[in-house]
């Protein structure tokens, strides 16, 4: 996507917001605004949308019979928060424009072998094979390696899928197992 694309797209989510103004999170039109924003920055990347999942557009807390009123308010604090975020993201893009995308080749240490990885600035710790010769593993601790790294990459993680392939690779591939799991600072 080019910087103008993205900065259009964002001000049509803010103006889109203004109109927000007075509804409760249950609304249809709230959903569907929340969804766009939601596929939109998830296409920019996990850290655009990281930012946004932190907003909250429901009360902390509340007390039986204290009314709409109580909703409608917090849901209006978390549009204001992501119009406000989007506002700073639209002038860093203008100043820094977005990430850009590079490939960047590694190799491992006696192997020679080299993986390839796309990434972005944002994405740049994914490189977690670096000195790893994965010639020494079999094919199916290498594919195993591959869908934890792929499943600590998605928003929503399958924790039953981690667990077992964490007991998997710590059985086989302990080294592999650290370098993700350092990678990613820890699994929690």
């Amino acid at each position: 996507m080019d910087e103008d694309r993205v900065i259009e797209k964002m001000k049509q989510l803010v103006a889109q917001a203004q109109k927000l103004q007075n509804v409760k999170t249950s609304s249809d039109d709230f959903k569907k605004w929340k969804t766009s924003v939601r596929a939109f920055l998830k296409r920019l990347g996990e850290d655009y949308l990281e930012e946004f999942e932190d907003i909250r557009f429901t009360p902390m807390a509340y007390t039986i019979g204290c009314g709409d009123g109580v909703f409608v308010e917090a849901c209006r604090e978390g549009i204001n928060s992501t119009i406000a975020y989007l506002n700073s993201q639209i002038e860093d893009i203008r100043e820094w424009g977005l990430p850009e995308e590079k490939t960047k080749v590694m190799s491992g240490r006696e192997s020679g072998m080299q993986i390839s990885i796309t990434q972005n600035q944002s994405q740049a710790q994914a490189a977690i094979f670096s000195g790893i010769n994965l010639d020494k593993y079999d094919k199916e601790t290498q594919r195993k390696a591959k869908e934890l790294f792929e499943e600590l990459e998605k928003p929503k993680k399958n924790k039953v899928k981690i667990s077992d392939i964490i007991r998997y690779l710590a059985d086989k591939a302990v080294d592999i197992l650290i370098s993700i799991m350092v990678s990613k600072g820890g699994l929690a």
